[in-house]
């Protein structure tokens, strides 16, 4: 059946079920989706014109789920844009609906680095906006919540909340982020701390139907203890459930800021509506935990690399000052080293193997045929790759059938407790065209293993110029360069280690933004 047919199949189908959601429906997606790709070019634009066609005269919730299926396999910001337009014009959706889809919205653009651009970025932040003003509204009418700003002589001196949108251990950076800011304000800055998982993110509250959707992972363990104790500081921690935004655990939470006036709030990772809220309380600081910008109700960011042109003009449609942005090196803390070493020998690899690591969340969608196609036509007999995080079984066997030469030659090792030990005995770190993997990447420079990523993303203002390309072309060269050139290899390996170093200094980066920030909120 040829794509035209599958899409006349959806046709029929909606009539039938009066534009209802079905899992034969679902199915012909799925089956559409894999073939997207191997389409001509004039084949895709004749695909993309029959969903055009076909989503006139159905509802909201029909169009937004097609246009997030479109956004999500044809990468084209065109699609996202009209779905983000329906929410920021349509009079019906919930303000909670709004939330739930800004962030299914946010994560799309996050998975297609494409999608950065700049009305994509406005739109997302004037959803934002809306859903934040809406709420403090309904917080207003139903709770008698009265917001009001607590004037800097009235907050309590060294008392700090530091908030983040999800939870779950040292291993998930944004965590491990805040673990390590809170320690700092304990202990360098002698300041009282209270860590608040909102834990909205990817939530399920208010949910309309959008393609391929997840949930936001979530470790109730921590519901039930009252501190988290991380690196020798005791830090006390409350973890909401998984039923915000709620609007009673909001105003308990709110009314207990009110209360307790706290200095200011730390908002690791941009906790959107929460963050939001808060600030029309106290002053708060939203720490970005990546290089891309997005928008943010809370009075200052701190952002880690220097604002272009592009975001200047963002910051001028949205009436949001420069100076709200407070320029920052991102650093990282990693835990002690621990478990056994890993040996080549362990992993059926030998001393002589060229081993490439590839280290993500979201392989699935990271590592793209383009990148593959770098990876396996090397021409290096001894070129093994290790894939650590979610890659599945299958898609490895299609690269064999495609790339019959890497036939035992991929190690696909899932999820570690201890990178550094697979490091250790790797010869290069490869990043794939993505948003995050910062933090993994720096853990590689930190035991001498050289990255090489592209010019772009949250790994290369990490790691920097000594270790980017402009290319994949570029890169597969460069490859064959590390492998055949050790002394190049060692140069670049203590380069690593020197960056590394500086930006591993979290303590001095983090108390010189503290004392920036509160010279701005005197």
């Amino acid at each position: 059946m040829s794509f035209v047919d599958e899409i006349e199949s959806i046709r029929k189908i909606l009539l039938e079920e009066g534009g209802n959601l079905t899992q034969s429906l679902v199915s012909l997606l799925k089956v559409l989706e894999k073939e997207y790709d191997n389409l001509e070019t004039h084949e895709q634009r004749h695909f993309c014109d029959m969903f055009d066609d076909l989503m006139n005269g159905y509802g909201i919730g029909l169009r937004l789920f097609l246009l997030t299926f479109l956004s999500s396999v044809t990468k084209e910001c065109r699609y996202l844009q009209r779905a983000q337009e329906i929410v920021l014009n349509d009079k019906n959706l919930l303000v909670e609906n709004k939330y739930y889809l800004n962030q299914r919205f946010d994560r799309i653009a996050f998975l297609n680095q494409g999608m950065e651009e700049h009305d994509i970025i406005v739109n997302r932040w004037k959803i934002l906006r809306d859903v934040v003003e809406t709420y403090a509204s309904v917080l207003e009418r139903n709770h008698h919540l009265d917001f009001h700003f607590i004037p800097g002589k009235d907050r309590r001196k060294g008392f700090v909340i530091v908030v983040i949108g999800q939870f779950l251990s040292a291993g998930h950076a944004p965590s491990a982020i805040a673990l390590d800011r809170c320690r700092i304000l304990q202990k360098r800055l002698n300041k009282s701390v209270l860590m608040i998982n909102v834990a909205d993110v990817l939530t399920q509250v208010g949910a309309i139907p959008t393609w391929n959707d997840v949930s936001g992972n979530y470790i109730s363990q921590y519901s039930s203890g009252d501190y988290i104790d991380w690196n020798g500081s005791r830090i006390p921690f409350f973890q909401c459930d998984q039923s915000m935004p709620n609007p009673e655990v909001t105003n308990m939470l709110l009314t207990m800021i009110q209360n307790q006036k706290p200095e200011y709030i730390i908002d690791i990772g941009n906790c959107g509506l929460f963050a939001g809220l808060a600030a029309k309380i106290v002053p708060v600081l939203t720490l970005y935990t990546g290089t891309s910008f997005s928008g943010s109700e809370t009075q200052y960011k701190a952002f880690p690399r220097p604002l272009g042109e592009g975001d200047r003009q963002i910051l001028r449609e949205m009436e949001v000052a420069e100076d709200r942005f407070i320029p920052s090196l991102f650093t990282f803390s990693f835990s002690q080293e621990k478990g056994e070493p890993i040996t080549r020998e362990a992993l059926g690899l030998s001393e002589s193997d060229h081993v490439v690591v590839v280290v993500g969340n979201r392989l699935d969608q990271e590592l793209t045929p383009e990148l593959w196609q770098i990876l396996c036509t090397t021409g290096d007999s001894a070129l093994k790759v290790v894939l650590i995080g979610d890659y599945r079984e299958d898609k490895v066997s299609g690269i064999i059938t495609e790339y019959p030469e890497m036939k035992g030659r991929i190690l696909l090792c899932g999820f570690v407790s201890e990178l550094r030990s697979y490091y250790r005995i790797s010869d290069l770190y490869i990043n794939p065209v993505r948003r995050g993997g910062g933090t993994s990447a720096v853990m590689a420079l930190s035991v001498g293993l050289p990255v090489l990523t592209l010019r772009s993303g949250d790994v290369y203002y990490n790691v920097g110029d000594d270790f980017a390309v402009d290319t994949l072309e570029e890169m597969s060269v460069m490859m064959r360069r590390y492998f055949a050139d050790p002394a190049f290899r060692i140069g670049q390996s203590k380069k690593g280690i020197a960056r590394a170093r500086r930006l591993q200094d979290s303590e001095w980066e983090f108390c010189k933004l503290i004392h920036t920030f509160e010279n701005k909120i005197v």
